[in-house]
C-alpha cells in the first residue's frame, strides 16, 4: 500500500489532465478486473457478482490541486491562476514544474519583505500570481502555452511513525484506500457488484463523480476522501486524530442507513474509527452522488491529513489501511445481507 501511495503521489495529475495518476492506479486494478474510462476520463472497474442487480460504488477523486497558465510575458514570467482550492498563503518562494511541451521548473515569485510595504503576512492575490522560469520570453513560449498546468515540485517523502508527506495526498490517500479495499475483496465470493470509481475534476466542480454515478447508477455509494487532522492552530472539534482510524461522515446530505452500517461494521470488528459531523454539505463527491438521478444512498469515509491543499500534506499509512479495511468489511457484510 505504501508503494501504491508513493506512485500515485508522484504522478502529475492536476484537475482536467488526470491520466498519469489513472495509469498508475490502472496497473493495480487490471490485475483482477477489467478497467475502463468514461468520457470524462474517470477510471472505472467492476468486480464481484457482475450479474447482480445490486451494486455498491466506491468513489475517490484522483485529481490534485495546482495552477494553470494564463499569460506569458516577454521577460519569461508566467502568470498563473489557481486550479482547485490551492492554499495561496504558502505559495511564495515554492518550487513548481510547468507541464508544457516538456517540463519546465519554476519558482513562485516572492516580493522581498524589505519591499512589501507591510504586506508580507498577506497571501498573494489571485490576480498577481507569477512563476519565474529563468528563461527569456521567446524561449519560454516555445515550451509553455496558456492552459498548461503547473504542480508543486515535491517528491513524496517518508516521515517517522509510518507517515508520508507529499503533494496530492488529497486525494491519492483516498484512492490508495479504495485500491487496498479492492485488493482485500478481489478473491471473495460477493453477492453484489462492486464499482470502483477513481473520478476526475473533484477539485474544480465534482464533474467526474457526478457523471460516473449517473452512468452506473449504483444502489448505494461511499465517497472516500480526506479531511482535517488535528494540528496546532486548528480547532480540535473540527478535526480527526491521526492514527485513530478513518472518519465516518454524519451529515443531512448523507444516508443515515449507510452511515449506521459503516459504524456497525467498525464496531463489530473492533476497528478504530472517528466521527465527522457536518450540519450541511460535506464538500466532497458525496454531495453530488447523493443527488444523482433519482438519488443514491451515499456514505462518506475520510482520512485525516495535515497541511491540506499545500505541497507538503501529511498522512498516516495506518489510517489509509484502516479505511480500506473498513470499506472491505462494510461490503462483505452488505454482500451477506443481500444474499
Amino acid at each position: 500500500m505504501k508503494n501504491i501511495l508513493l506512485k500515485l503521489c508522484s504522478a502529475e495529475s492536476i484537475s482536467g489532465v488526470e491520466h498519469s495518476a489513472c495509469f498508475a492506479a490502472e496497473n493495480v486494478l487490471k490485475s483482477y478486473a477489467k478497467t475502463q474510462y468514461d468520457i470524462n476520463g474517470s477510471l472505472i472497474v467492476e468486480f464481484g457478482n457482475l450479474d447482480s442487480k445490486y451494486s455498491i460504488m466506491l468513489d475517490a477523486h484522483i485529481d490534485q490541486i495546482g495552477l494553470i497558465v494564463t499569460y506569458i510575458d516577454e521577460n519569461g514570467f508566467v502568470k498563473v491562476s489557481p486550479c482547485g482550492g490551492i492554499d495561496r498563503r504558502v505559495l511564495q518562494g515554492d518550487r513548481f514544474i510547468i507541464l508544457g511541451k516538456k517540463p519546465v521548473k519554476a519558482i513562485f515569485s516572492s516580493t522581498p519583505p524589505h519591499l512589501s510595504n507591510g504586506n508580507e503576512e498577506k497571501a498573494v492575490d489571485c490576480d498577481n500570481m507569477w512563476l519565474d522560469t529563468g528563461l527569456r520570453g521567446e524561449e519560454l513560449k516555445k515550451l509553455v502555452s496558456p492552459g498548461d498546468r503547473a504542480v508543486f515540485l515535491n517528491e513524496p517523502s517518508e516521515l517517522l511513525n509510518n507517515r508520508i508527506t507529499s503533494k496530492a495526498i488529497d486525494n491519492r490517500a483516498g484512492a490508495a484506500a479504495v485500491l487496498y479495499c479492492g485488493d482485500l475483496l478481489k478473491n471473495k465470493d460477493l453477492s453484489c457488484k462492486v464499482i470502483i470509481s477513481l473520478s476526475v475534476r473533484e477539485e474544480v466542480n465534482m464533474l467526474g463523480a457526478r457523471a460516473a454515478s449517473y452512468s452506473f447508477y449504483p444502489n448505494e455509494a461511499i465517497a472516500v476522501d480526506v479531511s482535517f487532522a488535528k494540528q496546532n492552530g486548528v480547532p480540535s472539534e473540527k478535526c480527526g486524530i491521526m492514527d485513530e482510524g478513518p472518519m465516518i461522515g454524519i451529515s443531512p446530505v448523507l444516508n443515515s442507513e449507510v452511515t449506521d452500517k459503516l459504524i456497525l461494521a467498525a464496531q463489530v470488528k473492533k476497528m478504530k474509527y472517528q466521527y465527522e459531523v457536518m450540519g450541511g454539505a460535506t464538500g466532497t463527491n458525496a454531495d453530488v452522488i447523493s443527488a444523482t438521478r433519482g438519488g443514491i444512498r451515499t456514505g462518506l469515509v475520510s482520512i485525516p491529513i495535515r497541511s491540506m491543499h499545500t505541497g507538503v500534506e501529511i498522512v498516516s499509512l495506518n489510517d489509509i489501511a484502516a479505511a480500506g479495511e473498513l470499506l472491505a468489511e462494510y461490503i462483505t457484510e452488505r454482500s451477506i445481507t443481500l444474499c
